[in-house]
């Protein structure tokens, strides 16, 4: 019966990771860029009492099956889905690349360390391009239509401009003066395009603050920046959260669920001991 509760306990344990999961899922549901988080489980076996027998061994025709003692259930994997999420309309500074494995770079430290994002909410704040928490965006440098391939801050200090929240992003992510929505027709070209970068596994990438990633050992180095896939990207755009909101409460009452059953499972073994250390008494 200690077993009984000890396997129980492991299980509440991994339940109620799922839940906080869950809960963070919902919490984040208007979020822009915001992937939600996927937690699995594993069974786990904890003894196996016989390990069965051969076919036609002792003139039997049929051997016999091992016999294992089920253990307890434990967390398997905790992964980030990065499944695309719908649009919406953003401001003129916004934008979306419809690819849900390239990410928009930026960084805190002047491009010491990078972190990346699928949230393309932009401000811009003294002629620099930032995220909303606050990280300066990097792309590339357009000089005479074509594009350099060397990540650099978007800077427009010494860019000249009639009115910074007209400027906007063209088709292929690269800065526009201004938009105008009737004649489909954009403003003078700004020496920037928007740069992009994926990761081989971007389920293994690490929360940081807001919706920022940084890459880790799971998720492997990015690969080299380049601009969004002709396409893909989506001017005065925003990623929405990919959380939807019926699938995670079926989840939490099936975890639910379980939790309960466990909490049962565990008042019935004391039960059972209960009783047993009054009979001995």
């Amino acid at each position: 019966m200690f077993d009984v509760m000890s396997q129980a306990k492991n299980a509440m344990e991994s339940y109620s990771t799922k839940l906080k999961a869950i809960s963070a899922n919902i919490s984040n549901l208007q979020v822009t860029g915001y992937k939600r988080t996927d937690v699995s489980f594993q069974n786990l076996f904890s003894k196996l009492v016989s390990p069965g027998t051969s076919a036609f061994e002792n003139g039997n025709e049929g051997g016999t099956n091992p016999l294992q003692v089920g253990g307890t259930v434990a967390i398997s994997s905790s992964s980030v889905d990065f499944k695309q999420g719908t649009f919406s309309d953003g401001a003129n500074i916004d934008i979306g690349v419809n690819d849900g494995s390239r990410l928009f770079i930026a960084s805190a430290d002047g491009g010491n360390t990078f972190w990346y994002t699928k949230s393309g909410e932009f401000q811009i704040v003294n002629n620099k391009l930032y995220t909303k928490s606050g990280y300066q965006v990097y792309g590339f440098k357009r000089t005479s239509g074509t594009t350099s391939t060397q990540l650099e801050a978007i800077d427009l200090s010494n860019v000249p401009y009639t009115d910074v929240t007209k400027i906007t992003w063209d088709d292929n992510g690269v800065m526009r003066d201004s938009y105008d929505e009737e004649t489909k027709v954009y403003g003078k070209e700004l020496p920037y395009q928007i740069a992009t970068a994926s990761f081989k596994n971007p389920s293994g990438l690490k929360y940081e603050n807001g919706t920022m990633f940084s890459e880790t050992l799971a998720s492997g180095q990015p690969s080299s920046p380049s601009v969004p896939l002709t396409g893909t990207v989506y001017p005065r755009k925003r990623e929405q959260s990919n959380v939807v909101y019926t699938s995670e409460i079926v989840d939490s009452l099936e975890t639910q669920r379980a939790l309960d059953a466990t909490m049962t499972v565990i008042r019935m073994a004391n039960d059972t001991i209960t009783q047993f250390i009054n009979k001995l008494s």
